[in-house]
């Protein structure tokens, strides 16, 4: 993809983390912790797949926070690392907080509370601060055409 290409992309995946973020915090606000928690989770894995467009790397298929860290070059590695445990959080808010059964007998919405809701828009709040910094450099500094190569999560 080209600079530009990339970039216009990138921007789309960012206003809707934006949007995902936003929705959790009104979902919150009304007591609906569950899908507040989901939603924070989205915002996380758009704005961390915007960041890794930006950069003209694809981003490999998963809802794992954690994975999406670990796609970036190695050069983001580093200040992205500090944000693990909040990866790790959200991880498991993408599938639980949605489907009956997920978590036995218990319904989600009666699963998650308040501070479960606030940890989720907390932790999704730092990877999209984080997330947008990489994404202004890559508006600083565009990567050459055509270096755009598939990445692959790690094996766990």
């Amino acid at each position: 993809m080209s600079v530009e290409k990339n970039l216009a992309t990138a921007r789309v995946w960012s206003r809707q983390a934006e949007r995902e973020l936003t929705v959790a915090r009104k979902l919150q606000a009304l007591g609906e912790h569950a899908p507040a928690c989901f939603h924070a989770q989205q915002a996380a894995e758009f704005i961390l797949k915007s960041a890794l467009v930006a950069h003209d790397r694809e981003f490999p298929r998963t809802h794992l926070i954690d994975v999406l860290l670990e796609a970036f070059p190695s050069g983001f590695r580093a200040p992205l690392a500090r944000l693990r445990d909040q990866a790790l959080f959200l991880n498991k808010l993408y599938l639980p907080t949605r489907y009956p059964g997920a978590l036995g007998e218990q319904v989600p919405a009666d699963a998650y509370t308040a501070a479960d809701g606030s940890a989720a828009i907390r932790a999704a709040g730092r990877i999209l601060r984080a997330a947008e910094g990489i994404i202004k450099a890559a508006q600083r500094a565009p990567v050459a055409r055509g270096t755009a190569r598939r990445m692959r999560a790690p094996k766990h």
